[in-house]
């Protein structure tokens, strides 16, 4: 999850380092380094999609990247971020380069007295770029909560007529959360893996279960759509654990930790 304590791990270490040589100096660098890189990483591959593992490329690649994403939503990093982000980068040119290399302990503190702040300021675009980009749209939310609101009624109505209706109204809430997680479907060729990366807070038996309803449900609204037979009381009991399938994609939380209940309390 997406929050203002992503990285501060890497600045409590370097709070508690005493900079009175070079060697702890050089350690503190490459601390505050794998903070910025840490939190780019996770808001980059949680919500801006950027596609690069931090680990691989470097920290100035990464936040070219990132900010060509925020310009987006018109979101410009202050110059005294973009002035921190350069420094870091030559820094880490030279101090990598040459083991003799030191840096004054006060650019350092410089790069540790805006760390949090830039945090804040890159939580606060992603949560922007997000919720304009990647996220359920309220339509969604209304047009899910909606179906919910039906079946809550307990009117279940013709099952010939409804069920394929249902699945139509599944995929589509599927559809949803895989933009939201930025996942292609290939949920019909393996659902359980499928699910289990779009619902983490689902149990293996818990997706199996979702699982096998879809699968059902797809197979009887085939049946109804050929004119087949189908069996009435099997068919309550899917569109009864459809609805709970619809519920379980509104508890889903987004990388700020929001779902769709407490989006709507925030309206």
């Amino acid at each position: 999850m997406i929050d203002n304590s992503l990285g501060e791990q890497y600045l409590r270490i370097y709070d508690e380092l005493n900079f009175d040589n070079q060697a702890s100096r050089r350690v503190g660098f490459c601390t505050l380094e794998n903070y910025y890189a840490t939190v780019m990483e996770h808001v980059g591959t949680e919500v801006l999609n950027t596609g690069i593992d931090i680990f691989g490329e470097n920290l100035a690649e990464q936040w070219t990247v990132t900010k060509q994403i925020l310009e987006t939503v018109d979101r410009e990093p202050p110059s005294e971020f973009e002035g921190i982000l350069q420094e870091v980068k030559k820094h880490r040119g030279n101090l990598y380069h040459n083991f003799r290399e030191d840096i004054p302990q006060r650019r350092l503190d410089a790069i540790r007295d805006v760390a949090e702040e830039w945090r804040a300021w890159l939580i606060d675009c992603a949560r922007e770029y997000w919720d304009t980009f990647g996220a359920y749209t309220l339509e969604d939310f209304d047009y899910i909560a909606n179906e919910i609101n039906d079946y809550s009624q307990a009117y279940m109505g013709d099952i010939a007529l409804k069920l394929p209706t249902i699945k139509r109204e599944l995929d589509y809430a599927f559809r949803t959360i895989a933009k939201q997680r930025h996942r292609r479907l290939h949920y019909l060729e393996t659902p359980d893996i499928f699910l289990y990366d779009l619902m983490p807070n689902k149990t293996s038996s818990e997706i199996s279960k979702i699982s096998t309803t879809y699968g059902k449900i797809g197979m009887m609204a085939s049946k109804i759509k050929k004119g087949e037979e189908i069996d009435t009381d099997e068919g309550e009991d899917l569109m009864y654990d459809a609805r709970n399938i619809l519920i379980s994609i509104c508890e889903q939380e987004d990388p700020f930790g929001r779902t769709f209940n407490n989006l709507h309390s925030s309206e």
